[in-house]
């Protein structure tokens, strides 16, 4: 369990290599989502594979993303979410994404 921001965005970058050079399995997960979230879906993908180290921002850019969507496709958000953190190695219980 990450215990600070610093601890946070180790385990973020650490689990963003592999991502980083083979993002098929990533772009997999695009396959379950509808078509409404799958434009957001690549949105975080795109975040996630950004050099972006700034917690602040990369909250911003999320609720961004978010913004305006139907509640079905947050909820579809949601489980990408954890599929990602899974896939990544994060703990997926948390509201940063």
């Amino acid at each position: 369990m990450c215990t600070s921001t610093a601890d946070w965005m180790e385990k973020f970058n650490d689990g963003g290599k592999a991502p980083k050079k083979n993002p098929g399995p990533l772009d997999a997960l695009f396959a379950k989502l509808s078509a409404a979230a799958q434009e957001p879906a690549r949105k975080f993908r795109d975040l996630i594979l950004s050099d972006e180290q700034d917690l602040v921002r990369i909250h911003a850019k999320s609720v961004a993303i978010k913004e305006g969507l139907a509640n079905g496709v947050k909820e579809e958000l949601e489980t990408y979410k954890h599929e990602v953190a899974r896939m990544i190695f994060l703990p997926s219980n948390t509201n940063n994404y």
